[in-house]
C-alpha cells in the first residue's frame, strides 16, 4: 500500500511539474519571440537617446555661446549710454567755460577802456585803446620808438625825475627860510617878511605838486592792478575752454567706439541667437524620435512583463507553497486529522499565529487529543495549548500586561497526573510563533525537550506510559470536564512525525516548506488549499505526506473556518533574510565609525526602513541604534530633516531596561526662526518591544500628511505610533547633506551607536502596513527590485552584503556607491552565522526564482 501512494505520489509531483514544465516552455518561446523586438527597441531607444544627448550638448553649448553673447551685448549696451552721458556732461562743461570767458574778455575790454586819456601824449602811430598803462595828462611818457615799445609805456621814470625835482627845491626853500630866521646880514625887516612870504608861497606849491605826483601814482597802480587781475581771469577762461574742449572731443571719441562696440555686440547676438534656434529645433526633433523610441521600448517590455505575470500566476496557481493558512475565530470552527501513534518517539511542531491586540484572548490557540470526550485533561493523550494573557483584573490595572505562555500535558494511565508536563518561558506573542515538542526513547526513559521559535525552552525526563486514543486529533478545539474551548488564531505547516527531532532539524526546516517525502513524516498540512481548483474537496484539508492522512474542518455556517495569506515564510523573523552580512557598530566620540547615504527626496510620499540587532545584554545602552539626516551639524534636533533612535523603557537608568521603542521626528524649525519657536512637524512613537534578536521598523509619511510609524510591521497605539497634521502645515525641512547611520551631532555634541542594522530601503512611495508586514523580513527579488527602479519607487536599497575586507557600501538600485565615513577606525560588517546574532534560512519561491 505503501509502494502504491509513493507511486501515486510520484504521478501527481511529475503532473504538477509538467504543468510547470509547460508555463516555462512557454514562457521561454515567448521570451525567445520578444526578446528579438525587444533588443531592436533597446538598440534604437539608445541611437535615439545618444543623438538626443549629442543634440542636448550642442544646444547647450549654444545656448552657453549665445548667454554670453547677450551678456556681451548688455555690457557694451551699458557701456554707451554711460559715453552718452559723460559726452553730454562734457558739451555742457564746455558751454560753461564758453561763458566764463565771454564775461573775462568782456571785464578786460571795460578796464582797457580807462587809458583813453594818453592819446594827447602817445606817439602818432598809438591808436586808440593801445597804451595800456599810462593814463596820466599832466605827463609825457618817454618817447616811444616802436609800436614794440608800447607795452613797455611808463610814466613812472617821469614821476621819479618831478619827485625829485620837486623834492630839491623843497630842500632849497626850506634852506632859504632858515637863512631868513637867522640873516648873516642885517636887512630890513620888510625884506625878510617879503622873502619869506615868498618861500613859504613856494614850498605850499611844491608840497602840493609832490602831493599830485603820489596822487597820481596811486591812482594808476590801482588800475593797473585791476587790470592785471582782468588779464589773469581772461587767461584762466582761456584755460579752461582750451581743456573743456579737449574733454569733449576725447568724450566723443568715447562715445563714438561704444557705439561701434555696441553695433558689434548686436549683430553677434543675432548672430548667435539664429544659431540656438536652429539647434533648439533640431533637439526637439530628437526629443521627438526618442520618445518615438522610447515608447516602443516600454511597450514591448510591458508585453515582456505581462507574459512574465502571466506565466508567475500560472506557477503561483500550481506551486504547492503558495503561502495560505488556516483561520479560526474561536467561536466553533476546527479542525481534526487523523490519530498518530504517540507512545513511542514523535514530534509535532507547527507555526501558530497569536495577536493579542488583534485575536480573541478568551480563545486561546490549542492542539489536543482526547481519550474521550469530556474527560479530565490527564485522561488526554495530550494538550498543547498557549496560555495566560491579561484578565479583567490585570487589563483594568495594566493593559500592558500581555505575557503568555505555552503549556504541554501528556496523561498517564499509570498515575493519576500526567507522564510528563511542560510549559516554556513567558513570551509576548505579537504575530507568528514556531512550537514544537520532540519525544526522545532514551531505553528506560524519554526525554521530552520544548521548543519556541527554534529556541529550547524546557527539557523533561520521564518513563511513566503514556495513553492511546482512536480519537482525531483537534486543532483548536478540545472537550474536558469543564466544557467545550475553542482556540482563535492562525495555523500554518502542521507536522507530526514518528521519530524525534533535533534542534538543529528543527531550526534548518521550520523557515522552508517540505515536498512531504521526508522520513519518519507521519502528517504533514501545509493549509495551501485552492479552492478554485476542480480536484479541490471543500473543508478537506490535504496531508503531503505519503499517508494521505487528510484532515476535516468543521465550523458553523455563520463562522467559517477561512483561508488566509500566511507570510509565514516571509514575516517570521530575521531568520528568513536571505543577506549574509550585516553592518555592526559601535561608535564613540573617540573611535567614530558611521555610515553616509546620499540625501533623498523626503518633500513628497516616502518610506525609511530597515532591520535592526540590539541585545540588551551585549550591547551599550547608553548608545542606541540611531539614523538621521541633519542640516548642519551642532543645531538643535527640531532643525533636523528627521531623527530616527531607539529608546529604553522605563526611561531613567539604562540598566532598568526591559523594553525598547522607536521614535521618529521630523523638525519644522528653519536656520532664521528662533529657538523659542522651533517645534517639530512629525513626532511618533512606535510600539514597546522586547528586544530578542532583529527586529524591524518602518516610517511611512504620505503627500496627505498622514505619517505610521510600524515596529515589527504593526502600529498598534495610533494614538502615538500615527500623527496627521493639516496639509498647508507641512512644510518639510530639506538638505543636501546625507543620511547618517550610526552618528548623530546635535547641540549635545556627539552620538554613537552600538548594535546591526541591515536592508535599508529608501522609497518615494507611502508603504501600507500589508506591504511593510510583508517584505520586512524577506530581501525583494531581482525582479522586484528592478520592476521598484523602473516605476521609480525604490530610490535605494542597501544590503550591507559586502564582504567583510569591504569599505564601500553599494546601492542596489542604481550601482551608485556610497562610501564609510570614517575617522579613527573602519566600520565592521558582522557575518551572519549561527553562533552570532543571525541565523541563515533558504527562500523558497520558486516562480520568482525561475523568472530570475
Amino acid at each position: 500500500m505503501r509502494g502504491i501512494l509513493f507511486v501515486f505520489a510520484l504521478i501527481l509531483l511529475a503532473g504538477g511539474a509538467s504543468a510547470q514544465d509547460h508555463s516555462i516552455s512557454e514562457f521561454a518561446a515567448a521570451k525567445t519571440h520578444l526578446q528579438s523586438e525587444l533588443d531592436t527597441a533597446k538598440s534604437t531607444k539608445l541611437s535615439a537617446e545618444s543623438n538626443l544627448n549629442t543634440r542636448r550638448s550642442e544646444m547647450e553649448t549654444k545656448q552657453a555661446n549665445h548667454k554670453a553673447k547677450e551678456e556681451a551685448f548688455l555690457v557694451a549696451q551699458d557701456n554707451y549710454w554711460k559715453a552718452v552721458k559723460d559726452y553730454d556732461e562734457k558739451v555742457e562743461i564746455r558751454k560753461q567755460r564758453d561763458e566764463e570767458l565771454d564775461a573775462a574778455t568782456s571785464a578786460l575790454d571795460a578796464a582797457m577802456d580807462q587809458r583813453d586819456g594818453c592819446a594827447g601824449y602817445s606817439p602818432s602811430g598809438l591808436t586808440a585803446g593801445m597804451c595800456i598803462e599810462c593814463i596820466d595828462e599832466s605827463y609825457e611818457c618817454g618817447p616811444l620808438s616802436s609800436p614794440s615799445s608800447w607795452s613797455s609805456c611808463s610814466c613812472n621814470p617821469k614821476r621819479d625825475m618831478y619827485r625829485a625835482k620837486y623834492d630839491a627845491e623843497l630842500q632849497f626853500t626850506r634852506d632859504v627860510q632858515f637863512s631868513l630866521a637867522y640873516p648873516e646880514t642885517i636887512q630890513t625887516y620888510e625884506e625878510i617878511t617879503e622873502a619869506k612870504t615868498y618861500v613859504d608861497a613856494l614850498e605850499s606849491e611844491l608840497s602840493a605838486n609832490r602831493t599830485a605826483v603820489d596822487t597820481e601814482q596811486s591812482r594808476h597802480d590801482a588800475y593797473i592792478a585791476e587790470l592785471q587781475a582782468a588779464k589773469d581771469a581772461a587767461t584762466f577762461a582761456l584755460t579752461g575752454l582750451g581743456q573743456a574742449q579737449e574733454q569733449e572731443a576725447s568724450a566723443l571719441a568715447v562715445r563714438d567706439s561704444a557705439l561701434t562696440t555696441l553695433n558689434n555686440a548686436k549683430d553677434d547676438l543675432e548672430e548667435t541667437g539664429a544659431e540656438l534656434k536652429i539647434a533648439v529645433s533640431v533637439y526637439n526633433g530628437a526629443q521627438i524620435d526618442y520618445d518615438a523610441a522610447q515608447a516602443t521600448y516600454e511597450g514591448v517590455l510591458r508585453q515582456w512583463r505581462e507574459k512574465i505575470e502571466s506565466v508567475k500566476e500560472t506557477l503561483a496557481a500550481q506551486d504547492a507553497s503558495a503561502g495560505l493558512s488556516l483561520q479560526f475565530d474561536g467561536l466553533g470552527g476546527y479542525l481534526e486529522v487523523p490519530t498518530v501513534n504517540l507512545r513511542t518517539e514523535f514530534a509535532i511542531e507547527s507555526w501558530i499565529y497569536f495577536d493579542p491586540v488583534r485575536s480573541d484572548r478568551r480563545n486561546l490557540p490549542v492542539i489536543a487529543q482526547a481519550r474521550t470526550e469530556g474527560g479530565d485533561l490527564n485522561k488526554f493523550v495530550f494538550v498543547l495549548r498557549l496560555r495566560g494573557g491579561p484578565s479583567a483584573e490585570e487589563e483594568s490595572a495594566n493593559p500592558d500586561y500581555q505575557y503568555y505562555y505555552w503549556d504541554f500535558k501528556m496523561g498517564s494511565p499509570s498515575s493519576p497526573g500526567y507522564a510528563v508536563e511542560m510549559q516554556s518561558n513567558p513570551i509576548r506573542p505579537s504575530g507568528w510563533m514556531h512550537v514544537a515538542i520532540s519525544v526522545e526513547d532514551l531505553g528506560p526513559k524519554y526525554n521530552a525537550k520544548f521548543y519556541i521559535n527554534g529556541d529550547l525552552h524546557f527539557t523533561r525526563g520521564f518513563s511513566a506510559d503514556r495513553w492511546s486514543s482512536k480519537l482525531p486529533i483537534t486543532i483548536m478545539k478540545y472537550h474536558d470536564s469543564k466544557g467545550i474551548h475553542y482556540g482563535s488564531g492562525r495555523i500554518d505547516e502542521l507536522r507530526i512525525w514518528n521519530g524525534k527531532r533535533t534542534a538543529e532539524e528543527i531550526r534548518d526546516n521550520m523557515h522552508i516548506s517540505m515536498n512531504g517525502w521526508q522520513q519518519p513524516l507521519r502528517s504533514y498540512y501545509k493549509f495551501n488549499e485552492d479552492q478554485t481548483l476542480p480536484e479541490y474537496v471543500p473543508d478537506v484539508v490535504r496531508d503531503w505526506s505519503d499517508m494521505r492522512l487528510d484532515g476535516k474542518l468543521h465550523y458553523p455556517p455563520s463562522h467559517p473556518v477561512k483561508y488566509v495569506r500566511s507570510g509565514v515564510f516571509e514575516a517570521t523573523g530575521s531568520a528568513a533574510r536571505s543577506s549574509e552580512y550585516a553592518l555592526y557598530f559601535n561608535s564613540t566620540s573617540e573611535l567614530q565609525n558611521y555610515v553616509e547615504v546620499p540625501a533623498f527626496d523626503m518633500s513628497g510620499d516616502f518610506t525609511v526602513e530597515f532591520a535592526f540587532n540590539f541585545d540588551l545584554d551585549y550591547d551599550d545602552k547608553t548608545r542606541l541604534p540611531l539614523i538621521s539626516q541633519s542640516v548642519r551639524d551642532g543645531t538643535t534636533r527640531e532643525r533636523f530633516v528627521f531623527v530616527m533612535e531607539l529608546h529604553g523603557y522605563p526611561e531613567g537608568d539604562p540598566e532598568s531596561y526591559t523594553d525598547m521603542y522607536w521614535s521618529f521626528k521630523m523638525g519644522d524649525c528653519a536656520e532664521e526662526t528662533p529657538q523659542e519657536d522651533c517645534s517639530y512637524l512629525y513626532e511618533l512613537r512606535g510600539d514597546r518591544f522586547m528586544p530578542d534578536g532583529w527586529g524591524h521598523v518602518a516610517v511611512t509619511v504620505s503627500r496627505n500628511s498622514i505619517a505610521y510609524i510600524y515596529t515589527n510591521g504593526d502600529c498598534v497605539d495610533t494614538a502615538q505610533c500615527r500623527a496627521q497634521i493639516p496639509p498647508e502645515q507641512d512644510q518639510r525641512l530639506v538638505s543636501t547633506r546625507p543620511i547618517t547611520i550610526g552618528r548623530l551631532v546635535d547641540e549635545l555634541g556627539y552620538h554613537g551607536m552600538t548594535g546591526a542594522i541591515d536592508e535599508l530601503r529608501l522609497w518615494t512611495v507611502n508603504r501600507d502596513r500589508e506591504n511593510v508586514h510583508a517584505f520586512m523580513a524577506r530581501t525583494p527579488t531581482e525582479a522586484v527590485t528592478e520592476s521598484s527602479i523602473h516605476n521609480r519607487t525604490l530610490s535605494a536599497y542597501y544590503r550591507f552584503d559586502e564582504s567583510e575586507t569591504e569599505t564601500t557600501i553599494f546601492d542596489g538600485t542604481v550601482s551608485k556607491l556610497c562610501l564609510y565615513s570614517v575617522q579613527r577606525t573602519v566600520c565592521t560588517l558582522l557575518a551572519r552565522t549561527a553562533l552570532e546574532y543571525f541565523k541563515v534560512a533558504l527562500l523558497f519561491y520558486f516562480s520568482l526564482n525561475i523568472l530570475n
